[in-house]
């Protein structure tokens, strides 16, 4: 990952990693979290709240890109997750993205979908992603919810 991006990461007021598997509500969660306008533990200025949410990057791309909708749509179908690379590579893009126009201490990011398996644990604490300043919700339910 960048040096900026990793710096930036440094810098978020608060990281917010949402995880569990598909469909438990952490997409539901991050739409919540975005109406809040701040959180006034954080200081006197409102802080942002921004959200990545690696499904609807996963769903853009697909929408985008017929090489990796053909690639990638029959594994999740079957509700199989995608490479961890392919999703490091998504956050990485949407991380760069965002780091080049906003200044990370106005903001709490929450990163909606990465955390699900031990490889992206250890490459999120890599890369800063998860660390002192990081907030892990995991939500559950069971197959009948």
């Amino acid at each position: 990952m960048k040096d900026s991006v990793t710096s930036f990461l440094l810098h978020c007021a608060l990281i917010v990693d949402l995880c569990g598997p598909t469909s438990v509500g952490k997409g539901y969660l991050g739409k919540l979290l975005m109406v809040c306008h701040y959180f006034e533990k954080w200081g006197k200025k409102p802080l942002n709240i921004v959200v990545i949410a690696l499904g609807d990057l996963v769903r853009e791309r697909i929408k985008h890109d017929s090489v990796f909708a053909r690639e990638y749509c029959p594994l999740l179908a079957r509700g199989d997750l995608l490479p961890n690379r392919v999703v490091y590579s998504l956050l990485e893009a949407a991380l760069e993205k965002l780091a080049s126009h906003t200044n990370p201490q106005e903001i709490i990011l929450v990163i909606d979908g990465l955390g699900r398996n031990g490889k992206q644990i250890r490459w999120g604490k890599e890369h800063q992603l998860f660390g002192p300043k990081t907030m892990s919700i995991i939500l559950n339910a069971s197959r009948k919810t």
